[in-house]
């Protein structure tokens, strides 16, 4: 086995060596751009924003003995390390997690049970030791300034910790135990309010999604969930997400998998079923309000406006191999990280939460993928008269109108793509609405 201390340097290496960028991705609304003065050789491992200025990130660089928190002022143009974050009780300090829950207070966590707090806005740094140094505190999340929880790791049973006083203190909460024989750690929390906590759960041979409403005191399971969920995420008690990654039969890959509850967890709706890029998977949610959020894969970036009901697809980059970490605040555009310094800037029309909200015109694709006889239909409701244009886009860049822009009246609208003839393979489906471009993908079997 690869010790954890190289297994950073080897996966960056792997990256960067063997991954070119690829200058035909279609890339509508965001924007990349390295920075070589956070490193070639880095891996970023967590990413919080404060408002649509102001984000701070974890940068491991190397053998994983120089953790840096990394802050950007500007939207992520630029990006300046943090001074005076020396730690004398444990120098070589790994840090997993960041929260920027307020413009005085950043928190950080990660080995030998450490919290890095700042309430200055980074200008100072205490450390605290907050659960034994044999243990490693794994993921932050402070739904508000006051409040918040950590996700402890390397013990059974796993468990979290939560603070009601801005990091000062913190608390062990009880750990939820479902009522089965086997074991079961804890795959990912999400503390969406002041004492709502959740926690999936797994083993070798089940998940679980534990809730509690009081603090921690009892829990409620849930046991019929998704195929393979990963990654949970809640706005706020009743709604969350789950991203999951179900193996795509005789291959290595995996789907892309976005389901959606709104009665705190007891049942869920899938609402994206795709294959798209690298297949590596989904890997890190963000959501500004109740309709705004974004997903990020290794190569990916999915939207949507309608409260995760329709996805979009808006960025496919086959450069990347690594995790892509997103963070998308109330009126901002979101940002987005990944490895080697490379951060993704939107830079589309739809400047804000609001303005996104008030386009809320759905697209619907279907059948995809698509079989030979076959004729696909591209269907979508317009809310109100729109300039409409619509192109079929391959992998490689090669661009076919299928419809001149044109404005088209308020209503339910149509169109069959002719795919015969195509060669097998992913395709995209660029659609122009005033003037703002949304990308659908294509299976063409």
């Amino acid at each position: 086995m690869i010790p954890n201390k190289y297994f950073s340097l080897i996966i960056a290496l792997f990256g960067l060596l063997y991954c070119s960028p690829n200058s035909n991705a279609q890339q509508p609304d965001w924007i990349t751009h390295i920075n070589y003065s956070i490193g070639k050789l880095t891996l970023i491992t967590a990413l919080d924003c404060l408002d649509s200025a102001n984000c701070v990130f974890v940068r491991r660089y190397g053998f994983g003995f120089s953790d840096t928190i990394y802050r950007t002022t500007d939207g992520g143009l630029q990006w300046n390390p943090i001074p005076n974050q020396s730690n004398p009780n444990f120098p070589y300090s790994r840090y997993h997690s960041v929260a920027y829950p307020s413009s005085n207070l950043m928190l950080a966590c990660g080995d030998s049970g450490l919290v890095l707090r700042s309430s200055d806005g980074g200008q100072s740094w205490e450390s605290k030791r907050v659960v034994p140094k044999e243990l490693r505190l794994e993921k932050i999340v402070m739904p508000t300034p006051q409040h918040g929880i950590i996700w402890v790791t390397y013990v059974y049973p796993q468990y979290i910790i939560a603070t009601s006083d801005s990091g000062q203190t913190w608390d062990s909460v009880k750990a939820p135990v479902p009522p089965i024989p086997l074991p079961m750690g804890i795959a990912d929390v999400s503390c969406p309010a002041p004492n709502v906590f959740y926690c999936l759960l797994q083993n070798d041979t089940a998940i679980t999604l534990a809730r509690s409403d009081n603090g921690g005191t009892t829990w409620t399971y849930y046991s019929q969930l998704p195929p393979k969920p990963a990654i949970i995420y809640f706005t706020n008690s009743m709604n969350g997400w789950m991203l999951s990654f179900p193996k795509v039969p005789n291959s290595y890959g995996a789907r892309d998998v976005i389901s959606r509850t709104t009665d705190g967890g007891a049942t869920w709706e899938t609402s994206l079923d795709t294959i798209l890029g690298s297949r590596l998977g989904l890997s890190n949610i963000s959501f500004a309000d109740s309709l705004n959020g974004l997903v990020t894969g290794s190569d990916k970036i999915y939207r949507t406006s309608d409260g995760g009901k329709t996805w979009g697809v808006e960025f496919v980059d086959s450069s990347e191999i690594y995790r892509i970490w997103v963070s998308y605040k109330p009126n901002s555009k979101g940002i987005a990280v990944g490895a080697g310094g490379r951060v993704l800037r939107y830079v589309g029309q739809s400047s804000s939460a609001d303005a996104q909200h008030a386009e809320h015109s759905s697209f619907h694709l279907a059948p995809n993928p698509i079989t030979a006889g076959v004729v696909p239909i591209l269907s979508y409701q317009l809310p109100e008269p729109a300039f409409i244009g619509i192109s079929l886009v391959s992998v490689t860049g090669r661009e076919i109108i299928l419809q001149q822009a044109a404005e088209q009246d308020a209503g339910l609208h149509q169109l069959q793509l002719q795919t015969d003839g195509l060669p097998s393979g992913l395709y995209f489906i660029r659609i122009t609405n005033n003037q703002r471009s949304r990308i659908l993908p294509i299976h063409v079997l």
